[in-house]
């Protein structure tokens, strides 16, 4: 979307995934970071405030499923003139005010990653749109950018799928982690690209395989949202008692967050990494 449209600066929260400023540069725009809130992942409006112009582009993220302060946020670009993109990566099923997240900008996208509510192996997602201009110019970026995955293509990102699925098992996980992580002393596999040559999850369309498993999780959304609902009260009533922990607190959401995210107050790092050990 980024590439359909002619603004050159793109407000992100300073608390992002590197996919997001990944796309930025590829789409040769350049980057402005907004602090985050005190209490929690999303941008903090006073940061932004005075910032925006007619050749910006603000990124609202819904980090974790927790709703940004959309109203306050929409106001302020409404009065500046720029465009407004939600990334609702993490949110399907969230609302605020009773209005679904991803509905409120331009445009919205959201994501099929393995860690996101609505999953399929590998990576995949979807646009939506309020803006018919830029839905036509997206549609055309796809169709001349984007082709089917060859049939070898396919199947390996089959196979990885499957290698994906099989390592969640109990006994086979803990391997996996000591052997992708542990034994080099990382807690993360993440890195920023060296050059801004697209990759095989840039090139291709969602396969046929992908498509299915997502079709039908869409079929049984509202036990998936019930599920995920069950799974929040169980960590909110066990965690409750606990001190020196900071629980986030969903804004203006009917729906629960797609993550629980802890906060700890007063405790030094020392502590934190000797208990990682």
């Amino acid at each position: 979307m980024l590439s359909c449209l002619k603004e050159q600066k793109v407000f992100i929260p300073a608390y992002t995934c590197k996919a997001v400023v990944e796309a930025v540069k590829l789409a040769g725009k350049s980057l402005e970071f907004v602090e985050i809130e005190d209490d929690g992942f999303n941008v903090d409006c006073e940061d932004l405030r005075g910032r925006l112009d007619s050749d910006s582009v603000l990124l609202i993220t819904h980090q974790f499923g927790f709703c940004a302060k959309v109203d306050q946020l929409m106001e302020m670009a409404f009065e500046a003139g720029a465009v407004v993109l939600e990334d609702a990566a993490a949110s399907f099923g969230s609302k605020f005010q009773a209005r679904l997240t991803g509905t409120f900008g331009q445009a919205g996208f959201f994501s099929f990653d393995s860690t996101k509510r609505l999953n399929a192996p590998l990576k995949g997602g979807f646009l939506i749109f309020n803006d018919e201009d830029l839905y036509n110019k997206a549609k055309s970026y796809i169709e001349e950018n984007l082709s089917e995955a060859p049939f070898l293509k396919k199947l390996y990102f089959f196979f990885l799928g499957l290698c994906l699925c099989i390592i969640n098992y109990k006994i086979l996980y803990p391997i996996f982690h000591w052997f992708k992580f542990k034994r080099k002393n990382h807690f993360t596999d993440e890195s920023f690209p060296s050059s801004n040559e697209l990759n095989h999850f840039y090139k291709y369309k969602l396969t046929e395989f992908q498509a299915n498993i997502i079709i039908k999780q869409l079929d049984n959304i509202d036990l998936i949202l019930k599920r995920n609902k069950q799974i929040w009260d169980s960590y909110s009533l066990g965690l409750k008692n606990l001190h020196n922990i900071i629980r986030l607190r969903p804004l203006g959401l009917t729906k629960c967050p797609f993550a629980f995210p802890l906060g700890f107050r007063a405790i030094s790092f020392c502590f934190i990494r000797n208990a990682l050990g």
